[in-house]
């Protein structure tokens, strides 16, 4: 599946939206609404930059607040549903309503959990031979080949990685030498995109203006892309399940 080709602005734009951000989260630290992590919040290792970002590319982009059940049953099968390092993974009653719809098609970008601390949350996606799981220790790096770009410097940081091992008809999308870090893979009429680590869509990674972070994060999410709206979900709390 190929993403339609999104409108392009000049980058100024994009580093002055980040360059906003990292100022928010250096000295507004109280006003964040939600989690650290999240999109609303400014913090470092939130993700309001990436939301800015994509709405800047021209992307018809929302946020959800609304439990996974009330989620799927609004989203169109051209929509992308964007799980970038949820406080806590689906159940297993949510991870078969996600799963139904991708395989429909709907589109699905995931990013495992590493989060404050560097706590990193493992886990299996049901109906896939694909699993994050913890890496022999927290990485930085800036060593990897990315698939998506021809060039770029880029920092990655990774408490784990993608097992990929008997999963046929998927793409390494970025990948650090020895460990795979993003792939992309069919699902029925849907595609997925699975992500080791969600740093690469935070507002510390967007904030290095010398590195290709937010064009990397721009490119993953294409990867999923399938030209509807795309989603990014703030339902998924710890304590707030929805079967």
């Amino acid at each position: 599946m190929k993403p339609p080709a999104r409108r392009q602005r000049e980058w100024i734009w994009l580093v002055a939206l980040v360059l906003l951000v990292s100022l928010h989260f250096d000295w507004l630290p109280g006003l964040n609404p939600g989690l650290r992590h999240d999109s609303y919040s400014t913090y470092a290792e939130g993700k309001k930059a990436f939301y800015l970002v994509a709405r800047d590319r021209g992307y018809d982009v929302s946020r959800n607040q609304k439990g996974i059940p009330a989620l799927i049953g609004s989203l169109n099968e051209p929509d992308t549903l964007c799980l970038l390092g949820p406080a806590r993974y689906p159940t297993e009653g949510e991870w078969s309503q996600i799963m139904d719809w991708v395989q429909g098609g709907g589109s699905l970008l995931f990013a495992a959990r590493s989060g404050s601390g560097g706590k990193k949350l493992e886990l299996e996606i049901p109906g896939l031979d694909i699993a994050v799981k913890r890496n022999t220790g927290a990485f930085e790096t800036i060593d990897i080949d990315a698939s998506t770009m021809a060039e770029g410097k880029f920092i990655w940081q990774s408490g784990g990685e993608i097992d990929t091992a008997g999963t046929g008809g998927l793409e390494r999308l970025v990948e650090t030498g020895d460990t795979v870090q993003a792939v992309g893979l069919p699902y029925g009429s849907g595609y997925i995109v699975v992500v080791a680590s969600d740093f690469v869509f935070s507002n510390h990674s967007l904030a290095w203006s010398d590195y290709s972070n937010a064009e990397l994060a721009i490119r993953l999410l294409d990867a999923a892309d399938a030209g509807g709206r795309i989603v990014i979900d703030e339902s998924l709390k710890i304590g707030r399940a929805h079967v």
